[in-house]
């Protein structure tokens, strides 16, 4: 006798059978399909905050720099604005365009404006 077999033998039968949706309860159905459907909107979403903030970076950030201050104020103001707004239609990307533009004069009032992108000692 090997050790597989032994393994195999001491091993607890489980069905060998998966699990389809077909062979589900109705119940049971709706939760995983709903499960389903939270992961794909979260993960669609996480790409839209992804798109959205490379794209104010690039327009009110520091292009290049991983870890500015600057960025990291783009990306708190696209995660707040995101996370309270699922659905982004045109007037809610307008008014996260006008926040993070503010946010970002704050910033650069709060630290002097060195480095602004608008002005500033580049």
């Amino acid at each position: 006798m090997t050790m597989r077999s032994n393994a195999a033998r001491m091993a607890p039968k489980i069905a060998s059978v998966p699990m389809s949706a077909r062979t589900l309860n109705p119940g049971r159905r709706a939760k995983l399909e709903a499960l389903q459907f939270r992961e794909k909107s979260k993960a669609t979403k996480s790409r839209l905050l992804g798109i959205i903030t490379q794209r104010l970076v690039n327009k009110y950030g520091d292009r290049g720099v991983k870890f500015s201050g600057r960025n990291a104020v783009i990306q708190k103001a696209c995660e707040t604005e995101l996370g309270n707004n699922m659905q982004p239609n045109e007037d809610a990307l307008r008014q996260l365009e006008n926040k993070v533009s503010e946010a970002v004069t704050a910033y650069n009032g709060a630290n002097g404006g060195a480095g602004s992108r608008k002005g500033g000692s580049r």
